[in-house]
């Protein structure tokens, strides 16, 4: 593919944009004498200018170099919500609170003033705009042949974050090999590369690898295939089981369907092929059971990833989504306790008990859906289904042109739903980057290739 002029200002102007963007929802500081802190009111507008001037200067290089014609209905829909969020935090007010666990009472007052009611407004503003590059802008400005030169810069990035992974978690992949604890746990032994915590390098290794398998699943080759599994087993270091899980179904189910789809071709072959996976996974399987039950050091790995804070994990969510059903109680059911500013409201109310401090020291819901409930109400939530049912649509539809394609994302946005039902993770209005890159990646190539295959 020949790079023109052209194509460089547009993917220039693109990357500049999405990081002004992440950077104004991140809300930290990284460049400074005192990097990771939050911003200021007066950093907060220049970030906020000169991203909207980015975000302008792109959206008119599109309409004059290769004359992009914006959605006038998504434009539409995520303006009014928009301003309907806006008006929300505009109101928004100092409030009491009262929160209960095992029987117990906790009164608390969240405090939000002018400086933080801005901030929280710069991030709605930055949210949504990430929304409408993914939903509108990138899948009509990334030509056919340009997607899979994209996905593989993707790939490359996630390689790198891959390597330096071995420098920054040397400790914690000698502790993983030689199933050692570290200093506290097994769990606390997960890779996570220059992120805060593993859950994060896990969510973008899964997307790695789901772009792996897409590469795979177009071109047939089997060095796409190896990455797949090469990115697996680094997932797997990263000790992200929810991700790890969904990504080996996921890929296994769209694995299955390739091989029994060409199953015709050559049948002895894949007769071959398939007994000796059956008898491989079994083998696996028997030896994995017989090393819980008979390893005593096995069982206390195994138990310390299930129970890594002595509770397991749909327990701790409990927790947290009891206290966001409490929250939306004592604010708004219908629009939310506020975009943004649930999640400092949400954590204050962690840290007031001593037993969910200890495990859930957090401002994320850890659910996707109970996440949009939170901060946009009733209504960010029943947009946000009625997205999911609009890609659903697309799905089957493309899947009457393209079966393959159509069943590879239908495949990719279950496992991100799925997904998004224990962290918060959306597809689409995400608050961070690399639950962007995964929603992103899913709803620009749907739309992408059903926008094609509508112009074949």
């Amino acid at each position: 593919m020949s790079i023109n002029k052209n194509v460089i200002i547009k993917y220039a102007l693109t990357i500049l944009t999405a990081l002004g963007l992440f950077w104004i929802v991140s809300d930290h500081i990284f460049f400074s004498n005192q990097p990771m802190r939050s911003f200021q009111t007066h950093e907060t507008i220049i970030a906020l200018v000169l991203t909207a001037i980015l975000f302008g200067l792109l959206v008119f290089f599109l309409i004059k170099q290769y004359k992009y014609k914006p959605s006038v209905i998504t434009l539409g829909v995520l303006s009014i919500l928009f301003i309907i969020l806006l008006i929300r935090l505009c109101v928004t007010h100092t409030q009491e609170f009262v929160t209960t666990h095992n029987g117990i009472s906790y009164n608390f007052i969240s405090e939000i003033n002018a400086a933080d009611k801005f901030r929280y407004i710069s991030q709605l503003f930055a949210t949504f705009a990430i929304g409408y590059l993914i939903i509108d802008v990138l899948p009509k400005m990334i030509g056919k042949n340009e997607f899979k030169w994209v996905l593989m810069v993707l790939l490359a990035v996630i390689y790198i974050l891959i390597i330096i992974s071995y420098f920054t978690d040397f400790r914690s992949y000698l502790n993983l090999i030689t199933f050692k604890s570290g200093d506290n746990s097994i769990y606390d032994n997960g890779v996570k590369s220059v992120f805060p915590h593993k859950t994060v390098f896990g969510y973008i290794v899964m997307i790695g690898g789901f772009i792996a398998l897409y590469l795979f699943a177009t071109e047939r080759k089997w060095y796409w295939l190896a990455n797949v599994g090469i990115i697996f087993i680094h997932l797997i270091c990263t000790l992200s089981k929810l991700a790890i899980i969904i990504f080996f179904v996921a890929s296994v189910i769209y694995l299955l369907y390739m091989f029994f789809r060409g199953y015709k071709d050559n049948v002895k072959r894949n007769k071959k092929i398939l007994i000796i996976s059956l008898i491989v996974i079994g083998i696996l399987l028997l030896t994995g059971v017989l090393l819980y039950f008979l390893s005593n050091k096995v069982k206390d790995i195994v138990n310390k990833l299930l129970y890594p804070s002595g509770y397991n994990t749909f327990t701790t969510r409990t927790w947290i989504w009891s206290y966001t059903m409490e929250i939306l109680k004592q604010t708004s059911f219908s629009l939310g306790a506020g975009f943004k500013y649930f999640g400092s409201i949400l954590k204050q109310a962690n840290l007031m008990d001593p037993e969910t401090a200890l495990v859930n020291n957090t401002s994320q819901t850890h659910n996707a859906y109970i996440s949009m409930l939170a901060n946009g109400g009733i209504l960010l939530l029943v947009a946000y289904l009625l997205f999911i049912v609009l890609m659903i649509q697309i799905i089957v539809k493309l899947c009457k042109r393209n079966l393959n394609i159509g069943l590879f994302y239908g495949v990719c946005l279950l496992a991100l739903l799925v997904y998004g039902g224990f962290e918060a993770a959306p597809i689409v209005l995400a608050t961070s980057v690399e639950h962007a890159l995964g929603g992103g990646f899913v709803i620009v190539g749907l739309l992408l290739h059903y926008r094609n295959e509508q112009l074949a």
